[in-house]
């Protein structure tokens, strides 16, 4: 029987580790990756979208730097 090679991705697949994630420093926050925005798109007429970095989506694209942080 293979191992499930997704087992554990809901850890590392999130806004905090993607290439499109930019982070934001909150005023009084603990952790600067907690809130960005997402630039893997063209910014509407209000920006682009705000997201947190617990966030996941369908378009994700792993930054490897960003990993080596964490």
């Amino acid at each position: 029987m293979m191992e499930d090679p997704w087992i554990n991705q809901n850890l590392t697949l999130r806004c905090w580790s993607c290439v499109w994630f930019a982070s934001k420093k909150l005023e009084g926050a603990v952790d600067d990756q907690s809130f960005g925005r997402c630039r893997r798109h063209a910014p509407t007429m209000s920006g682009y979208p705000v997201v947190f970095g617990s966030n996941w989506c369908g378009d994700h694209e792993m930054d490897v730097a960003k990993l080596a942080v964490k």
